[in-house]
């Protein structure tokens, strides 16, 4: 039901008027004259009423509300007989109102004018100092407001220009995803959210409802956590702890109520260096041979880092080379202390030559698969390759049951290993790393993968095993093959006289002996003359008879690399003497070995292999190839003979013992890393939890670091390893850290448990100052690790 403000009849009261801009004088003593004072604010009234004249007669005309028709009548004269005293009319107070919004709006225009229309308006509209941080945009608010010199200072103080987290970005480098929550896509966050669903506090539960967000898609801009204008000592990264549990799903009370229990912490990956502490501390360091060597306390390997406070693991010469130094330089090794860079593999010559598939030269004792290295190099020529492939699952060492594609192929492969090893001795290192590739290299420089190899050590190896090299190659890729014996030649038809050919004497081991005939023989026209098979073949194991025939024979090439220079016309055929070379004696073998005990190249006539001898840990060869081997996984034309290069230099036993500390880890595309360093700390890491060692040092009981790792004997550490992939589960040598270690300090009345104390907010890897690129470097204490 509706009611009216006042009283509308006349008879019942009087009618006010609150438009008007002025009120009687006489309001305040609740008896208004009836006219009330005009619009300039004068008072006219001069009686209660206005009296009215019927006739002759004048009447009263009081309302009925200030009491009715007068007794005393109005006077003769027709004014009223009750005359009011002048009152002095004040302001209504919708006049009053009015006047000081007016009065207040020009004063603020005014105050605007001469405030905006000075040298520095930036100082009137500055709602506080910037914190230390931003000092340098305190003269100039585009820099985080985006107003054009803010020249536009209306727009300015109207709001228009909030600062956008984009602004904050220009300088700030927060990772790819800055704007999420701590830096991840939702489906990154999926995986790591608890489970937990409790119920929060009241106030936890009102703000939720009072300001909802999708969490899971939507950006958090910066100003919703950091505010400037709070002065220059102002702490912008501060936060509360109820800031942090407005979104998260498990919410509680403090840490050392209601947090969850740590899982795996902090070992939830497994290490770059592969270290066993239980069969270290537990057997290793108790035998005699090594009791002196063994450290004392765990400071005799790590060392504290700078500001991260994290443990950073001493180089090897500290801690490492007393025990292990001679093992990885070979000392006691029974077999090669050498990497099998390039042998000669064994091969089914007599098979070939029975086929009329001649090769010339090739080492009578060599025997063995082709090594991963001489695999690796021939996976860059494609006829190679092709012949690779032609060759899978076939045994070069007997090629009886070949067919006549794997023949042609095996015959193909043995001319390019020829002609590899031919160009290795011509053209030197350019020519082994131009063989490996562009695409074949590691961090480290690329003149690594050589190894200092001298052609000098080439030339010698060559000569050794194919003295006939240089001519044959010549000679192949010219067209012309060396020559198969001689096929006997037919009975002839007729009774024209014919001219032997001179036989060619046996060569011994060490000759060659060569036998042309003196004169031509005239051909029987009675029969077609013998076709000669491509010439060139051995008689014996150790003798090389060349013949020739009556008529020179069309010689057979072998399938050209692309590349060569086939010349199609025929040409004498090249003598190709035996490859003769006899084992050397076991001592000279270990002589040359042992010549280079502090790494380089020797060869061994007895296998035909070029060996290179690491020269102690961190060899440079030796960490090139792994690099190079590792990271070519993700190359598909070499991605093969890589793995066996990576398989064999990565092996427990090989050489060096690389792989034995040093752990493999696969990528996504394929590739493997070698991790050669233990983790160190990185100023643009910001994992989610942070920890410092500086500041607990002082708490260690008597136990001293294993006040809080507590080793754990029966972890099947090595099992972690057994594997190439890093994320798989991992069995640290010490057990998980309990909660309850850090919540007996971190409670309420004791030590601080804000959620910042121990969590990134912004996690990732980037260097949060996109000028500078700089941050506090971690310099370790004491010897810097390797």
């Amino acid at each position: 039901m509706s009611r009216l403000f006042q009283i509308l009849g006349i008879k019942q009261g009087n009618y006010d008027r609150p438009n008007q801009p002025w009120v009687c004088g006489h309001a305040c003593e609740g008896r208004p004259c009836p006219l009330g004072p005009d619009r300039h604010g004068h008072c006219h009234a001069v009686g209660e009423c206005t009296p009215r004249r019927q006739g002759d007669r004048w009447h009263c005309t009081r309302l009925e509300g200030s009491g009715g028709v007068c007794p005393k009548g109005p006077n003769p004269d027709g004014t009223c007989g009750c005359p009011i005293p002048p009152c002095q009319p004040v302001r209504s107070l919708r006049s009053r109102r009015g006047l000081i919004t007016v009065l207040a709006s020009v004063l603020t225009i005014g105050l605007l004018l001469l405030a905006l229309g000075s040298n520095t308006p930036e100082r009137w509209i500055n709602p506080g100092n910037l914190s230390a941080a931003h000092a340098t945009s305190a003269t100039d608010c585009a820099d985080c407001h985006g107003a054009d010199k803010l020249h536009d200072h209306w727009s300015a103080l109207a709001g228009s220009h909030p600062v956008k987290s984009e602004r904050c970005l220009d300088c700030h480098d927060l990772g790819r995803h800055p704007l999420f929550p701590h830096g991840q896509p939702a489906f990154e966050r999926v995986g790591i959210t608890s489970a937990a669903q409790k119920v929060p506090d009241l106030l936890l539960s009102l703000a939720r409802k009072t300001c909802p967000a999708d969490m899971a898609h939507a950006a958090v801009e910066c100003t919703a956590c950091h505010q400037e204008h709070h002065g220059r000592d102002a702490d912008l990264r501060h936060m509360t702890d109820r800031q942090c549990q407005v979104c998260h799903r498990a919410t509680f009370n403090s840490f050392a109520d209601g947090h969850p229990e740590f899982s795996n912490y902090p070992y939830r990956t497994r290490t770059h260096i592969i270290f066993d502490h239980s069969a270290h501390l537990l057997q290793h360091f108790q035998e005699s041979a090594v009791r002196s060597k063994a450290p004392t306390s765990c400071l005799d390997c790590h060392l504290l880092a700078g500001p991260s406070g994290k443990m950073l693991v001493k180089d090897f010469a500290t801690a490492c080379a007393a025990c292990h130094e001679a093992q990885i330089e070979g000392e006691g090794r029974a077999d090669a202390k050498g990497i099998a860079f390039l042998r000669v593999p064994g091969l089914d010559v007599k098979a070939l030559v029975q086929h009329g598939r001649p090769i010339g030269q090739w080492p009578e004792f060599a025997d063995g698969p082709i090594g991963p290295f001489l695999r690796l190099l021939l996976a860059h020529d494609p006829v190679a390759r092709d012949n690779l492939a032609a060759l899978q699952g076939v045994d070069l060492e007997n090629l009886s049951p070949a067919s006549s594609t794997q023949l042609d192929a095996a015959a193909s492969l043995a001319w390019r290993i020829k002609s590899l090893f031919s160009d290795l001795t011509t053209g030197g290192q350019t020519t082994l790393l131009a063989k490996l590739g562009p695409d074949f290299s590691a961090p480290v420089p690329r003149g690594n993968l050589v190894g200092q190899l001298a052609r000098d050590t080439l030339l010698a190896a060559q000569a050794a095993w194919w003295p006939a090299l240089p001519t044959e190659i010549a000679n192949y890729r010219k067209g012309v093959f060396p020559s198969l014996p001689a096929a006997p030649a037919p009975k002839p038809q007729s009774s024209a006289p014919t001219t032997a050919t001179p036989a060619v004497a046996s060569s011994s081991a060490d000759d060659d002996l060569l036998a042309a005939s003196d004169q031509s023989a005239p051909k029987p026209q009675a029969s077609a003359p013998a076709t000669a098979t491509p010439p060139g073949a051995s008689s014996s194991s150790n003798d090389d008879l060349l013949a020739t025939s009556d008529q020179p024979a069309t010689p057979k090439p072998a399938p050209a690399a692309a590349g060569d220079d086939l010349l199609a016309g025929p040409e004498p055929a090249a003598p190709a003497p035996a490859a003769t070379s006899s084992p050397l004696p076991q001592d000279e073998a270990n002589d040359r070995e042992s010549w280079v005990s502090n790494g380089g190249w020797y060869r061994d006539d007895n296998t035909y292999t070029l060996f290179y001898r690491p020269g102690g840990h961190a060899d440079a060869f030796l960490i090139a190839w792994l690099d190079a081997a590792g990271r070519s996984g993700a190359n598909p034309d070499t991605a093969a003979a890589a793995a066996l290069v990576l398989h064999d230099l990565s092996d427990s036993k090989a050489p060096g013992y690389c792989a034995k500390c040093h752990s493999i880890d696969a990528t996504a595309d394929g590739a493997h890393i070698v991790q050669w360093h233990a983790p160190r700390p990185d100023p643009q890491d910001h994992p989610a939890t942070k920890f410092n060692h500086s500041a607990h040092f002082s708490l260690l009981s008597d136990r001293g670091c294993q006040t809080c790792h507590v080793l754990n004997p029966k972890a099947d550490y090595l099992s972690s390893f057994a594997a190439d992939t890093p994320s798989g589960h991992f069995q640290s040598n010490f057990r998980n850290l309990p909660k309850e270690t850090c919540s007996a300090c971190h409670q309420t009345g004791v030590v601080g448990q804000s959620c910042q104390l121990c969590h990134n907010y912004h996690t990732g890897t980037f260097a949060v100052d996109r000028i500078s690129k700089t941050a506090a470097s971690d310099t370790p204490i004491g010897p810097h690790p390797p």
